[in-house]
């Protein structure tokens, strides 16, 4: 009889449109949260956290937290393994955008996450 192979774990990587992409510009170039993206490397861990308010967040290994995921990311049902620095992008303040105003940087990376889960969940 043969055994069917099953993949223990999956991974899922996030797209910008899973995360907010302007929060980190609405904090001071001086901010703990800039120093903290810099800081963070490719593989990093990451710690996914619910917000108070609702949603998630990321924090650094330091517990600094590093980016926000936006209203259409829910995550996995299956057990999270481990959260990993998939991805840093660089963004630039528009000028004229909905938001400008409130913005005090006007550049800023952002993190994007990869999620190992547990199962066939995603």
């Amino acid at each position: 009889m043969a055994s069917k192979c099953r993949i223990a774990n999956r991974i899922w990587r996030a797209d910008p449109e899973k995360i907010v992409l302007s929060w980190p510009g609405y904090f001071a170039p001086e901010a703990p949260i800039h120093r903290a993206l810099a800081a963070l490397d490719i593989g990093d861990p990451l710690t996914m956290r619910p917000r108070d308010e609702g949603g998630w967040e990321l924090a650094n290994a330091a517990g600094v937290a590093v980016g926000r995921m936006s209203s259409k990311f829910q995550p996995p049902s299956a057990r999270i393994v481990a959260v990993r620095v998939a991805a840093i992008l660089v963004r630039h303040a528009k000028e004229g955008a909905q938001g400008q105003a409130q913005l005090r940087s006007r550049t800023w990376e952002l993190v994007l996450p990869e999620i190992e889960y547990a199962g066939d969940e995603r």
